[in-house]
C-alpha cells in the first residue's frame, strides 16, 4: 500500500520577470508548481530539491508551507538560489537560466524510502543536466522501478541547461525507456530532438521508446495522447487567457491527480484542461486550485 501520491525531484526557483513597470518576482520550478497543485487537490506529496540559504531559499520554503507542502526533503546549500530571469520588455523575450543550489541534489537514503512509498516519482530536466543531481535521478529511477513506483517526466529540456556533466545521449535513452508517463510540450519535442516535424510526427519518436503514455500538449492546438501507441487528439478548451505560465505544470497536476484514481484518460484531460484554464487566468505559475480539491 503505498502511503505518498506522488514524490517529485527538480528545480525550485525564483522567476523573475522583466518589465518596463520593473521587475517581477514569483516562486516557480515545473516541479514545484506540480507538487503545490497536487498539494491543493488534497494529495499526499513531497518535493526534493535544493535552495540556497538566501532570501530566495526563504520565499521557497515560505511558499512551500503555505500550500501544505513538507519542506523536510529541501536541501539548504551555500550556493545561491537559482533562477530564470525573462524580460519581457524587448520583442523576443528569451529565457536566461542562472544555476545555482539547484544542481546540488545527493542520494539520500530517506528520500529512497520515500520513494519506495509513493504511487509516483516525477523528474524533470533539469536535475539531468549536471551533476550529482543526474546521478540522484538515475539511482531513483532504478529504485521506482523496483518498488513498483510509476515514472513520470516532464522534459522541460532547454540547450542552455546542459553542463559538462549533463546526461549523455546514451543515458537519457536508457531515462526514455524506463518511463512509464511523460508529458512534453511541443517546443520541448522540437528542442530534444532538434529536427522540424508535425505533432505525430514527434509522437512516432517518443512511441520507439516504448513509453505506456505519452500527454503531447500542444498549446492552442490541444493536447495528443498516446496510450500504449493508440493516439488520441483533445481540442483545447481553455478561452481566457492572461498568463500561460505554469499551464503545463497545471496541467500535469490535473492528469497525475486523476491518474491517482484511476479515472479514464477522457476524465484526466477534462479535468487536466479544466485545471490548466484556472491557471491560464492566473497571473503567476501557482495557481488557486482549493475550489476543484473535491473534483480530484
Amino acid at each position: 500500500m503505498k502511503s505518498i501520491d506522488c514524490v517529485a525531484l527538480g528545480e525550485a526557483l525564483i522567476d523573475t520577470v522583466l518589465t518596463k513597470e520593473g521587475p517581477l518576482e514569483k516562486v516557480g520550478g515545473s516541479p514545484s508548481n506540480l507538487i503545490i497543485n497536487l498539494s491543493q487537490l488534497g494529495h499526499t506529496v513531497r518535493l526534493i530539491s535544493a535552495i540556497g540559504e538566501d532570501e530566495a531559499g526563504q520565499k521557497i520554503t515560505s511558499t512551500l508551507k503555505d500550500y501544505d507542502v513538507p519542506t523536510d526533503t529541501l536541501f539548504l546549500r551555500p550556493h545561491p538560489t537559482s533562477r530564470v530571469v525573462i524580460d519581457q520588455s524587448i520583442t523576443t523575450p528569451t529565457p536566461s537560466f542562472r544555476r545555482g543550489a539547484d544542481i546540488d541534489i545527493p542520494v539520500n537514503a530517506h528520500h529512497r524510502a520515500l520513494i519506495q512509498s509513493a504511487s509516483i516519482f516525477h523528474f524533470t530536466y533539469w536535475p539531468l543536466s549536471s551533476d550529482p543531481a543526474k546521478s540522484t535521478v538515475l539511482s531513483y529511477i532504478e529504485a521506482a522501478k523496483a518498488y513498483g513506483t510509476l515514472i513520470s517526466f516532464d522534459p522541460n529540456y532547454h540547450p542552455d541547461l546542459k553542463t559538462p556533466t549533463a546526461i549523455s545521449d546514451s543515458e537519457f535513452d536508457g531515462v526514455l525507456s524506463a518511463l512509464d508517463i511523460i508529458k512534453p510540450s511541443l517546443d520541448d519535442a522540437k528542442r530534444m530532438f532538434n529536427i522540424s516535424t508535425d505533432a505525430h510526427g514527434y509522437m512516432d519518436r517518443f512511441e520507439a521508446y516504448g513509453i505506456p503514455l505519452i500527454i503531447l500538449t500542444l498549446g492552442s492546438d490541444g493536447v495528443l495522447i498516446s496510450h500504449h501507441q493508440e493516439r488520441t487528439h483533445y481540442p483545447a478548451t481553455a478561452v481566457d487567457i492572461i498568463d500561460a505560465t505554469g499551464a503545463g505544470d497545471a496541467f500535469m497536476a490535473g492528469y497525475l491527480s486523476k491518474v491517482l484514481t484511476k479515472a479514464s484518460q477522457d476524465e484526466a484531460v477534462a479535468f487536466a484542461q479544466s485545471i490548466s484554464a484556472q491557471a491560464l487566468r492566473t497571473i503567476g505559475a501557482i495557481t488557486p486550485l482549493e475550489s476543484m480539491k473535491g473534483s480530484s
